[in-house]
């Protein structure tokens, strides 16, 4: 996957957060707890992202911050 591909990919996730969860504002530093996200809402998000690139999360995937999000499907896109 080249950087053109992952910056595509990283966007469509984006996308989720702001059409399912309604949140616009944040940065790769920002905590999906601050964000409002509970726990249910970042296992609908990943469940989302599994659909959307054919991949899976294990229980053991917790992303905190977006940043974390972003690295945790990067890396399950290029074992892909």
């Amino acid at each position: 996957m080249n950087k053109e591909e992952e910056m595509q990919a990283i966007q469509k996730v984006m996308q989720v957060f702001e059409d399912k969860l309604g949140i616009k504002n944040y940065q790769d530093s920002s905590s999906l707890k601050d964000l409002g996200l509970d726990s249910l809402d970042v296992v609908e998000v990943l469940l989302e992202v599994e659909k959307m690139f054919d991949i899976k999360f294990t229980g053991e995937d917790r992303p905190e911050t977006i940043k974390d999000l972003k690295n945790l499907i990067l890396s399950k896109l290029a074992k892909k």
